[in-house]
């Protein structure tokens, strides 16, 4: 995996929380394509080495016991590097509920959870809503229009 082809389309990083995929994860690919945006499995480990340059998502799928206490050891390490970076957007579903921890992500838009269970087609929906509507304000000018006096037109 290059950094050109991650690069090139819409992707979301799916954390893996054990040494296999969960099968809702190929439910969830499915889904996303349907939006043009690739699922990449990778472990917490891999996606640490992974160059940060712009705003990355990442989803996590906690949904069993195993998966939730992974998920609650690297919390505090994904926490930290999103707090301090605004360059990460956390996607959680979740089944046990929302992390307290956070909820300061949620006020800067870097956290989103969306319960379980539920249809994955509504979560998928809503998780390629707000990738579009943040990716979209990334490429928009934070100026706003240009100034202009109403009896002047531009002869140019």
């Amino acid at each position: 995996m290059s950094d050109e082809n991650l690069a090139l389309g819409n992707h979301i990083f799916f954390l893996k929380l054990s040494e296999t995929l969960p099968e809702n994860y190929f439910h969830l690919a499915q889904q996303m394509a349907r939006w043009n945006i690739t699922l990449v499995p990778l472990t917490f480990a891999q996606w640490q080495e992974i160059p940060r340059h712009d705003l990355q998502f990442i989803m996590a799928l906690v949904c069993d016991l195993k998966s939730r206490q992974a998920y609650n050891a690297i919390g505090r390490q994904f926490l930290s590097l999103a707090n301090f970076s605004k360059r990460l957007c956390l996607f959680d579903i979740n089944s046990f509920g929302r992390e307290s921890a956070l909820n300061i992500l949620a006020k800067n838009n870097n956290y989103y959870y969306f319960p379980l269970p539920g249809k994955l087609g509504n979560i998928c929906k809503a998780m390629a809503t707000v990738y579009y509507q943040l990716k979209k304000g990334k490429e928009t000018w934070p100026g706003g229009r240009r100034f202009r006096l109403p009896g002047l037109v531009s002869t140019v």
